[in-house]
């Protein structure tokens, strides 16, 4: 009896082990781990991936609405609007319309619960769910919104837009290329905001903690703010072009390298631009054309 129970221990333990070898090599292979329970019913942890083009020449606003997502707008290869959307948990799937002239894409969560979840593939890969909307060269959009709680924004494609609205609690914001007509506000709660574009009309760029960058070109106004960290502004102008506010609670206003007055004004009559810089807790430099 003694010498069946140590073979039947001694067999239990070479299962168990060869178990944990094939979970591993699994994980390091791509599978996932974890046990998901939703109206759907039991389902195992996975990727939900779609992929599409649109040849639809008369889209004029974008709107993306993600909890917990990259969000990417791109260039397209062609004449054409698309779509890539990549999202690794179940519990959280996008939702795609395009109708009237608007894609839209909206983050839905199942209702459901975890029974497993080990865990143990975010030690070996790089996840997250990513949005990616294609926009043509010189498209011209009425609206783009997009808004995300724990995620980075990019914006690096060459088209126009009338209104902008960028907000992400929990991430970075970099905005590339693109043109502003009219209303431009971009907000981040965590993380640092870099734009080098084209903005027109009423312009806000604001972080409660991270550093504000702004480089391109801009009418009308222009405000930076920031509650905590460094504002860097460079402008293509001479600084005659503009009529100057900057200030900082904590911290040096500087003026091409030059340490100025805190608060500083430049008050140029025959300007049409103005220019807003002001941080709670930061220096503020700003750099202007020769």
């Amino acid at each position: 009896m003694k010498k069946w129970i140590k073979i039947t221990g001694i067999t239990a333990a070479v299962c168990i082990g060869a178990g944990l070898i094939c979970f591993v090599s699994g994980v390091f292979a791509g599978a996932k781990s974890g046990v998901f329970i939703s109206r759907r019913g039991i389902e195992l942890e996975g990727s939900a991936y779609s992929d599409e083009r649109y040849g639809i020449s008369q889209i004029k606003d974008i709107e993306i609405e993600a909890d917990d997502a990259k969000v990417e707008i791109k260039p397209s290869q062609d004449d054409t609007f698309g779509y890539s959307v990549t999202y690794e948990d179940t519990h959280s799937t996008p939702q795609v319309t395009v109708d009237n002239g608007k894609i839209r894409i909206e983050e839905k969560t199942s209702g459901g619960f975890w029974i497993l979840d080990f865990g143990f593939a975010a030690l070996f890969e790089n996840r997250e769910n990513v949005v990616t909307v294609y926009v043509p060269e010189k498209a011209a959009l009425d609206t783009v919104k997009i808004d995300t709680s724990n995620g980075k924004v990019t914006a690096d494609a060459w088209f126009t837009t009338q209104n902008l609205n960028v907000q992400s609690d929990n991430g970075k914001i970099e905005l590339m290329q693109m043109i502003c007509e009219k209303n431009a506000q971009v907000h981040c709660s965590n993380g640092k905001i870099t734009v080098n574009a084209e903005f027109k009309g009423e312009s806000l760029f604001s972080s409660n903690n991270g550093n504000v960058e702004l480089a391109g070109a801009w009418e009308g106004t222009v405000t930076c703010k920031t509650n905590n960290g460094k504002i860097q502004v460079t402008a293509p102008k001479p600084e005659s072009a503009y009529r100057v506010e900057a200030h900082t609670d904590n911290g040096s206003v500087y003026v091409n390298d030059n340490k100025v007055l805190n608060p500083y004004t430049a008050q140029n009559t025959q300007a049409d631009t103005n220019l807003y810089a002001v941080s709670n807790n930061g220096s503020v430099r700003l750099e202007f054309a020769n």
